[in-house]
């Protein structure tokens, strides 16, 4: 019969296996494993357990903060990894091919030729990913692209409702928008070729 209870006076938790004879229990505090007249006794010492459920702990810890920032799946390990390591209102920024990157910001680029991918498509599948309480603009896209711009409104838009609050639109210069980018916990690259085709997204919470 095997049979766990008991602590032995160190702390140590003793299993036993009974062959039947009567012996009972017995106790070992300093051998992993000990044989007496047939039965196996097992020690495990919590000091060897308490390691495993730390990391344990650790591990349902970051799945549970990641579940309150993520909402889908997403095929790019790099930018999945980035949106479930942000915190409420960090910063990330989709880029078009020509935006100038701060060397010590995060550089995800997905370029590939001029166009692919193309902005709006980047954006559509990270939004997919990331729950968004603000986007930044640049000013100069509402008269230079006019037409991405709205585009963009709409996404936002529509992002909005599925998510159930409002995205607020802030518009900054150009300029300011690329000092911004040094504070983004990273920026992915597009293909996109049209100008001003940037946006900053900032981070809500799922809860």
């Amino acid at each position: 019969m095997f049979t766990f209870a008991k602590c032995s006076p160190y702390g140590s938790l003793v299993a036993s296996v009974n062959d039947g004879d009567g012996t009972g229990w017995r106790r070992s505090s300093k051998m992993l494993a000990k044989r007496f007249d047939g039965d196996h006794i097992f020690t495990f010492c919590p000091l060897l357990i308490a390691p495993v459920l730390i990391i344990f702990v650790a591990s349902e810890t970051f799945r549970w903060q990641e579940s309150m920032m993520k909402k889908g799946l997403l095929l790019n390990a790099d930018i999945s990894a980035l949106i479930s390591r942000l915190g409420h209102t960090d910063e990330i920024a989709v880029a078009d091919a020509g935006l100038p990157i701060p060397g010590a910001t995060l550089r995800i680029d997905l370029a590939l030729t001029q166009g692919i991918p193309a902005f709006m498509s980047v954006l559509e599948v990270v939004t997919s990913e990331m729950q968004v309480e603000k986007a930044i603009i640049a000013q100069e896209m509402k008269t230079n692209n006019p037409r991405l711009h709205q585009e963009l409104l709409t996404l936002l838009d529509q992002l909005g409702q599925r998510q159930g609050n409002t995205i607020i639109t802030e518009y900054i210069s150009h300029q300011a928008f690329k000092t911004r980018t040094s504070f983004c916990r990273g920026v992915i690259r597009s293909g996109e070729c049209a100008p001003f085709a940037n946006v900053i997204l900032c981070s809500g919470v799922t809860f």
